[in-house]
């Protein structure tokens, strides 16, 4: 038997998918136990050895790490279920030769599946149910795989894994708690510094007379009570990574020079020193400011926002994003039963209650959700998560049906009143067809005839039943 025959055949006796392509993305081989974890065709090795991996979306209607990592050109892996009763671990990475040329990708999938059955099967095993947790956790995790239930997130995530693979810095514009750090670390995570620090600071939380220490550390004896030794500071920590600069709006106006003297000669010097020190730091700067009205006010220096504004991403406040407050609810509801509770002792989660969650405004975006949540998990009773709760969170003494759901209306110059009652009944029709879609449902929603829901949502030019 050859070499090459032997090889293949302790591939095809492995539990183990593997499938291999060359440097192109041509599949040289794929093993029997890739081809049932991943798919349901049984001579999926006969149609698709020799061809490209891009050509697998015949045969795979989900994500592809195969095609990803010859894409990219970069290591990868994700959990996922290719199909009702199975969840499969993917990774894959390029093999290179002495030269760190590419010369082959290959990827290796595990059957999972039964990490999560066995959680059901031992109830009583404090330690086993600890571990399942912590995993589930792991590979759950947001900045991993963020919910993007939303199209508007959806697109936003898109545009992400488009800017991933290089080193531009990105601007993250949204109000707090909207997941402005969620985006960062799905950035990083998916870039070429993936497996390197990722270090985040808030400037807004350091007093003025810190941040230069902080972020680019300081020298030995640089001032009373420093350590003898000096500090690393963030930058230094983040070398070869990327570094968030969280609430960049809130720097003081003497640190923004020096910040864009960084990012202009990549060199920083620590305080009380003389030595520059070089570094290679990939800037996500985020705020809930407007820093384009903070240029104007002189608070903000023109320089370093263009700087930083070569890639800027909207991150859209929560009520602007319906479907993710479903499925984030759904997540945090799991999520903090798992924490809190066994499965047996998960807590219903009525649909009155979602539908509360729709009409509410969040003015915390995600954060608020995710706190509210734990706190219904956490103090309803009688096994449902009770609404009353709630309305109590939120200090809200009449039925959330009953809320005014118009948005603020921003009147920055003199109108025609009429003007403006459009404009306000123009975002009330929008945001209640977001909400119910159907004119039948709108209708009862806003306590007007069904005729009149439907003239006016053909006047505004929303497409509804």
């Amino acid at each position: 038997m050859t070499e090459k025959n032997l090889l293949y055949e302790v591939l095809e006796q492995s539990n183990e998918g593997f499938l291999i392509m060359d440097a192109k993305g041509t599949v040289i081989t794929v093993n029997k136990a890739w081809i049932q974890l991943c798919t349901n065709v049984l001579d999926f090795d006969k149609n698709v050895i020799g061809t490209h991996v891009s050509e697998f979306k015949e045969y795979i209607k989900y994500f592809s790490v195969a095609e990803y990592i010859v894409k990219n050109k970069t290591s990868y892996s994700k959990v996922y279920a290719p199909f009702e009763d199975r969840v499969i671990f993917s990774s894959g990475k390029p093999i290179t030769d002495n030269s760190g040329k590419i010369i082959y990708f290959v990827v290796k999938v595990n059957d999972i599946s039964d990490i999560f059955h066995l959680r059901n099967q031992v109830e009583n095993f404090s330690r086993i149910k600890e571990l399942y947790i912590e995993y589930s956790k792991s590979q759950t995790n947001a900045d991993l795989n963020p919910i993007q239930a939303d199209p508007k997130m959806q697109k936003i995530y898109q545009k992400c894994l488009a800017i991933s693979a290089t080193d531009a810095t990105v601007l993250i514009m949204g109000e707090s708690g909207s997941g402005k750090e969620i985006v960062a670390n799905f950035i990083h995570n998916n870039s070429n510094r993936s497996e390197k620090p990722f270090v985040s600071i808030n400037c807004g939380a350091i007093p003025g007379t810190l941040i230069e220490s902080e972020l680019f550390g300081y020298a030995p004896g640089a001032f009373t009570g420093a350590n003898k030794t000096g500090k690393k500071g963030i930058f230094e920590a983040a070398n070869t990574g990327t570094l968030l600069l969280d609430e960049i709006g809130d720097m003081p106006l003497e640190m923004q020079v020096k910040l864009l003297r960084v990012m202009e000669n990549k060199v920083i010097r620590r305080v009380g020193s003389e030595k520059d020190i070089s570094v290679d730091v990939r800037i996500i700067a985020a705020t809930n400011c407007a820093l384009p009205q903070l240029v104007k006010e002189g608070k903000f220096r023109r320089d370093l926002y263009y700087r930083l504004n070569v890639i800027r991403i909207t991150v859209p406040p929560l009520r602007e994003r319906p479907k993710d407050i479903v499925a984030l609810s759904k997540y945090f509801h799991n999520l903090f039963s798992r924490k809190y509770h066994h499965t047996a002792a998960k807590k219903v989660f009525p649909d009155q209650l979602l539908e509360q969650f729709l009409l509410y405004d969040w003015p915390g975006n995600v954060r608020e959700l995710r706190n509210i949540m734990e706190q219904l998990v956490l103090l309803s009773e009688n096994g449902t998560l009770d609404q009353n709760i709630f309305l109590s969170i939120i200090n809200d003494d009449m039925s959330i049906q009953n809320r005014i759901i118009t948005e603020n209306v921003s009147v920055k110059q003199i109108a025609r009143l009429d003007d403006i009652i459009e404009e306000t009944e123009k975002q009330l029709f929008k945001k209640a067809y977001r909400m119910k879609k159907t004119s039948r449902e709108i209708a009862k929603l806003l306590n007007v005839s069904q005729t009149t829901v439907i003239r006016k949502l053909k006047k505004y030019g929303i497409t509804t039943d």
